[in-house]
């Protein structure tokens, strides 16, 4: 047990004095990894505004795009809507024609039924 403690008393006793001293070297050492500090949150910073930047650009992207989807739907209503009333008025075009040839043919035939009602009574008298 002596032993060992002398063993560590000589080891004690071999560390150099200097390893607890600042000296001008560590001085600059610290200096130096302050201004490395200093430098990393300054590049920090330009990193947190050129990500805000760009998110700014991809929300600006993202806005654009959704405006184009929404004009793009908007347009295809518009003409589904014009192609609907097209058609309704083509159908309703279709209607007018054939109830003009309905009454038409009805006039056509009350007429030749009149002539021949005449002709009957011109006959009988």
């Amino acid at each position: 047990m002596k032993k060992l403690i002398i063993v560590l008393l000589l080891c004690i006793l071999n560390i150099p004095s200097n390893l607890f001293a600042q000296d001008k070297d560590s001085l600059a050492q610290a200096e130096e990894i302050r201004r490395f500090n200093r430098m990393s949150d300054s590049l920090h910073k330009l990193q947190l505004a050129n990500d805000s930047a760009w998110q700014a650009k991809l929300d600006e992207s993202a806005r654009d795009l959704q405006r184009s989807m929404e004009e793009r739907k908007q347009k295809e209503i518009e003409a589904a809507t014009a192609e609907v009333m097209q058609r309704q008025e083509k159908e309703q075009g279709t209607k007018r024609k054939t109830m003009l040839w309905a009454t038409a043919a009805f006039l056509v035939t009350l007429a030749a039924a009149r002539i021949l009602f005449k002709r009957k009574k011109r006959k009988i008298d």
